[in-house]
């Protein structure tokens, strides 16, 4: 493995804006049966599929080169480093002052969800769109370069079936844990969550996420990769920044990141990024070098960025003439541009560092 390089500074923003709320703030298939689907397993994260379709199509030269061109232009180039062998924490560092660094591609044209382009939907301002993450990476050599029944004991055959034709395969769950559930295992009910009508145990939501993540990296290091041992990346959770109740427009109106330190990973997001963590290990010890476990450890960076959900802008001009008071809010969700696509940076880096 190569070591983590040094990222290039950029200059300090020059008047920062206040960080108080406005008064006026992965992906895959999950396990399942009859009712939504929970895990996603496939090649890259979503927003890499938002830079892919913006290139022509042709030969996979074609569309993998440019995007390898961008990332090397945005981190440097990529070379081998003697002396390897160093792994590399990207998940810790901050935000800096990046004018223009987010603004690499054009939403309509890429043909993203409409509730996910801010700048079409009327956000007025682009500011989330000026922040590149900085990891700190101390001492390291540069580069040059209404609820679900869940059957925990049975993967879903969308994703199964293919799994052996997969050289890389991105894991990323999380959210759906934390909704109501009914979980199953043999056919029997396990528990639930969030149910207390149904008469049955309530287990809570990081049992049944172990179990799935577990059963899944299981399915996919026991197979047989084409290209040879099959890299498998396990993505820790995205949290929300819902501050208000759902339906007002100012829930998530925050116009920066938060700074290093101002907000701390905890609750939820602590408990299924601990839970992933720990299960990529015992899975790395246990199959013993037959398929690369890494982890797209994003949780602390995507922690610091309120500002770069939708929010009130998953509607077309939503303060418009006639337009409701309340509203549907999207403060989970990333604005395309914008902060979701730092993950493919990283991901790109845990594809490329051996």
């Amino acid at each position: 493995m190569g070591a983590c390089q040094t990222l290039h500074s950029h200059s300090q923003k020059p008047t920062p804006p206040s960080t108080s709320s406005s008064t006026s703030t992965n992906t895959g298939y999950f396990l399942r049966k009859t009712i939504g689907a929970w895990l996603a397993c496939g090649f890259l994260s979503l927003a890499l599929l938002h830079l892919l379709c913006c290139f022509p199509g042709g030969t996979k030269h074609v569309v993998f080169s440019p995007l390898l061109q961008y990332f090397n232009g945005t981190y440097s180039s990529v070379s081998s480093v003697p002396g390897g062998g160093q792994s590399c924490d990207y998940s810790e560092g901050q935000w800096v002052w990046a004018p223009g660094h987010a603004r690499r591609y054009n939403a309509t044209e890429c043909d993203v969800k409409e509730s996910e382009d801010c700048v079409r939907n009327g956000r007025p301002d682009t500011g989330y769109l000026d922040w590149r993450w900085q990891p700190a990476a101390p001492g390291v050599d540069d580069y040059h370069l209404r609820y679900s029944s869940v059957y925990l004991d049975t993967l879903a055959e969308r994703w199964s079936a293919e799994a052996d034709t997969m050289d890389v395969a991105v894991v990323s769950a999380g959210h759906w844990f934390l909704k109501w559930a009914m979980f199953y295992n043999g056919g029997e009910v396990l528990g639930v969550h969030m149910l207390p009508e149904s008469n049955h145990t309530e287990i809570g939501f990081v049992t049944p996420f172990r179990e799935v993540i577990r059963r899944s990296v299981e399915r996919l290091v026991g197979g047989n990769a084409p290209g040879g041992a099959r890299t498998v990346v396990l993505a820790t959770l995205s949290p929300s920044h819902f501050e208000k109740a759902w339906d007002d427009p100012t829930t998530c109106a925050r116009r920066e990141p938060y700074k290093d330190g101002e907000k701390d990973v905890d609750g939820e997001a602590a408990e299924l990024r601990r839970v992933v963590k720990e299960e990529a290990s015992t899975a790395a010890a246990r199959n013993g070098g037959a398929a690369r476990i890494e982890v797209l450890d994003v949780t602390k960076l995507a922690t610091m960025r309120p500002d770069g959900h939708p929010g009130a802008y998953m509607h077309r001009d939503p303060f418009g003439p006639g337009k409701p008071e309340k509203m549907l809010n999207d403060c989970l969700h990333s604005c395309l541009p914008g902060p979701v696509d730092t993950f493919n940076e990283m991901l790109l880096q845990l594809l490329t560092k051996r």
